[in-house]
């Protein structure tokens, strides 16, 4: 999918995008407040950077199994509530879920996963982070210097961490 193919289409309401995408290029749907739902097929490898920065209606959010990358504020100033970064995702770029204001919890499934700086900085309602125990030791940076109130560190023999983020 061509940057900046529908920036700032004020009346497009769904993002619904064909099987066989494998990328979706810089700024394509960039401010375009109006859409509500968005749908990315399995094919999808690659969202560029700001692909769908300041989509503020978008608060659903399902990345496929195959993504590998999500670039620089990707999805800055969208509402979503929940993400799941599927283990195939190696980067998430420098602000790629930064003012997400309603991010309430996020789940990363690849303890090897790149973390850009600030991904989830000014995510006031982020509550916890859900990562594997060999999650990156940038998790601090991404954070921008917001305290979780949990933190959740996965091991294979279940949870390591205490709900105040301490190991328990």
């Amino acid at each position: 999918m061509p940057a900046q193919l529908f920036y700032g289409c004020g009346s497009l309401s769904r993002a619904a995008m064909p099987a066989g995408v494998e990328r979706i290029g810089t700024e394509a749907y960039r401010d375009c407040r109006a859409i509500s739902e968005l749908i990315l097929p399995e094919t999808v490898r690659e969202i560029s950077d700001a692909a769908f920065c300041g989509c503020t209606g978008v608060g659903m959010l399902a990345l496929p199994d195959g993504l590998q990358a999500v670039g620089a504020f990707a999805f800055s100033g969208t509402v979503i509530t929940d993400v799941v970064i599927p283990v195939n995702v190696a980067a998430l770029g420098e602000g790629a879920f930064a003012e997400c204001l309603k991010l309430a919890s996020a789940h990363m499934l690849s303890g090897s996963c790149a973390l850009g700086p600030d991904v989830f900085e000014d995510c006031v309602s982020l509550a916890e982070i859900h990562v594997l125990e060999s999650a990156p030791e940038t998790l601090d940076s991404a954070m921008n210097g917001y305290t979780l109130r949990r933190c959740v560190t996965v091991s294979g023999d279940g949870f390591i961490c205490a709900a105040d983020g301490r190991e328990g």
